[in-house]
């Protein structure tokens, strides 16, 4: 590998900051160049990952999730092969399909996760793959009849309905006085305003001291 030639990794995830007494969440983007993406995500979190988040955010304290979105190589092509499918994009995933003859279209998943785990076993368990996409095609088709059956809920939902104090519900009153400020809340007009006459300035000492 020449000097000039390195993979490109993109992660993000959550890290911790600690905000005064309380601990909170953040998200956080990353790219990396690494001269040897096999243990990429091991010497990312372990060696680079929470040095630069705190150099970033002093307020960091760790990280809490970490995901690999993308790997590229500077130098050269990359082949299908070249990069774990775990880490791969979406474009990527695509070329590798197209590369392995996968029988899966990339479009039909809304997760990338889901689509790492169908492809890594269309690739190591085939016949058992088939019965895992039949079942997922069934109900990806089982949705779309669903939501075509209810394509507008406006006339079969309704919200706002009244529950027992007891129950854990508003009072009757407190409802009532609501839907009347609703009802008599009207866009306020301005009343126009008037200018007071401006005095004239004056020089004299007693002003100028005051």
């Amino acid at each position: 590998m020449g000097t000039q030639d390195f993979y490109t990794v993109k992660m993000e995830g959550q890290y911790f900051a600690q905000v005064s007494k309380e601990r909170v969440l953040r998200g956080y983007e990353a790219s990396f160049k690494l001269p040897d993406a096999s243990n990429a995500m091991s010497v990312i979190v372990g060696k680079l990952l929470i040095p630069y988040l705190r150099k970033r955010d002093p307020q960091c304290t760790g990280v809490y999730t970490h995901n690999i979105t993308e790997i590229s190589y500077s130098g050269k092509a990359l082949d299908p092969n070249d990069i774990p499918v775990r880490w791969q994009s979406w474009a990527q995933l695509k070329e590798y399909c197209r590369y392995h003859k996968l029988p899966i279209d990339t479009q039909d998943y809304g997760s990338l996760g889901l689509l790492r785990d169908h492809i890594r076993l269309a690739m190591e368990e085939p016949e058992y793959f088939k019965t895992v996409s039949a079942k997922y095609q069934h109900k990806k088709a089982e949705e779309k009849a669903l939501y075509a059956l209810n394509p507008n809920t406006d006339d079969t939902v309704k919200v706002n309905i009244p529950v027992e104090p007891s129950q854990g519900g508003e009072s009757t009153e407190e409802v009532t006085i609501k839907q009347e400020i609703t009802r008599k809340k009207r866009p306020s007009r301005k009343k126009p305003t008037v200018s007071k006459p401006v005095e004239p300035e004056t020089n004299e000492p007693e002003d100028l001291l005051s």
